[in-house]
């Protein structure tokens, strides 16, 4: 069976989003100054789902290519592994990451131990960098990504060791702005995708192997684990559960992406998810009874969101003793547009912690770090996609 390129399959939505977007801008600038603010919603949500629906459909094209040569990628994947010899690959950022070095600083020369059989973990009673809490006592500053696939964020543009030694290199330009940074990988773990698959769920899952691989390179840079759970139609509670072996560890934290948790009815792609605060609270409670059961330092759990809709009820999302509940806000663009999206969505009142993701592409003249710190509130999570 012949698969179109993935540019065959964008095209048409593209010239489509284009027309509307076109229509929508030409609506705002023949209307008074009331009735814009509307139209300006729409066409902003015009250009989110022009986004949303290009990572989709890259996806499913990725999808149908791993079932139709499943083999051929798997004995590809190990030629390169072993021609590569832990070298990393030439993929680098559009805009310009900073320069990679050879050895980061804070990085220990060997790996950590993995998570099955290892004592030290267990035996661990502080943060990679010490003390218990990680807010407000730290900034965290974490790139976020796809194991292997590019188009999904920067972590998935090398090796665990190739980004790595880049993140160690864009957390210390935080260093100057009060509390001790600590690095972190935002992997995601459970990834939506446009098709059911053998589950059911719309969703696929990562196999533990390659989320050792990632805590293994965040332990040599004294840093954390982020494990993002992007449920489809299933749930956020079970697809946390698949993980606990991992959210036992004092260093692996969690994070619930909101725009990909479909009801029974939707498809990844053809809506954007949302999740309640009830949904919200379970997770919290699983996740505060393991930091208390395992007698482990604090905790984050990550909840991300573009706008307003996409967590309801959220004055009832409960606080939890161990944990520091973060918002995230994720919207791309210009910098009036993210100004006034972070100023909406993020915690003013002290309740939660506050997040921002910074889109190397996406973003129009992309903040640097003292224009992020001159947000208010300050974040306390930066994660660059």
């Amino acid at each position: 069976m012949e698969v179109p390129s993935q540019a065959d399959m964008v095209q048409p939505i593209e010239e489509r989003v284009a027309a509307k977007l076109k229509r929508s801008l030409l609506d705002i600038s023949q209307q008074p100054t009331q009735p814009r603010t509307h139209l300006l919603v729409q066409a902003s949500k015009t250009v989110g789902r022009h986004n949303f629906h290009r990572r989709l459909i890259r996806r499913t094209a990725r999808n149908q290519s791993r079932v139709i040569r499943k083999s051929e990628v798997w004995l590809l994947l190990a030629l390169f592994s072993i021609a590569a010899g832990g070298c990393g690959t030439g993929t680098g950022i559009s805009s310009g990451p900073v320069p990679q070095q050879s050895q980061p600083a804070g990085v220990s020369p060997t790996p950590a131990a993995s998570v099955a059989g290892s004592n030290e973990a267990k035996a661990a009673s502080q943060l990679p960098r010490g003390g218990r809490a990680i807010f407000p006592e730290f900034r965290v500053v974490a790139f976020y990504g796809e194991a292997g696939v590019p188009n999904m964020g920067i972590l998935g543009q090398g090796t665990p060791e190739r980004q790595g030694a880049l993140l160690a290199k864009r957390a210390a330009l935080f260093t100057p702005f009060g509390r001790p940074v600590m690095p972190a990988f935002e992997l995601i773990a459970t990834v939506a995708q446009a098709s059911p698959g053998a589950s059911g769920c719309y969703c696929g899952r990562m196999d533990d192997e390659t989320v050792r691989r990632y805590l293994d390179m965040a332990r040599r840079l004294h840093g954390l684990l982020i494990l993002d759970i992007q449920p489809g139609r299933s749930r956020f509670l079970p697809e946390a559960k698949r993980y606990q072996r991992f959210l036992e560890q004092p260093d692996v934290e969690l994070a619930m992406d909101s725009e990909w948790r479909m009801g029974a009815q939707e498809v990844p792609g053809a809506t954007i998810g949302h999740v309640n605060a009830a949904e919200i609270n379970a997770v919290s409670e699983y996740l505060a009874g393991i930091v208390k059961r395992k007698q482990l330092p604090q905790k984050f759990l990550v909840v991300h969101q573009f706008a307003g809709y996409m967590v309801e009820d959220k004055r009832t999302v409960a606080k939890r003793a161990g944990l520091a509940i973060t918002f995230h806000i994720d919207g791309f663009g210009g910098r009036a547009l993210k100004v006034k999206t972070y100023r909406q969505l993020s915690d003013r009142d002290g309740h939660f912690f506050n997040g921002i993701k910074l889109f190397f592409d996406q973003d129009i003249n992309m903040f640097s770090a003292r224009e992020v710190m001159g947000l208010r509130p300050p974040p306390d999570l930066i994660t660059y996609q």
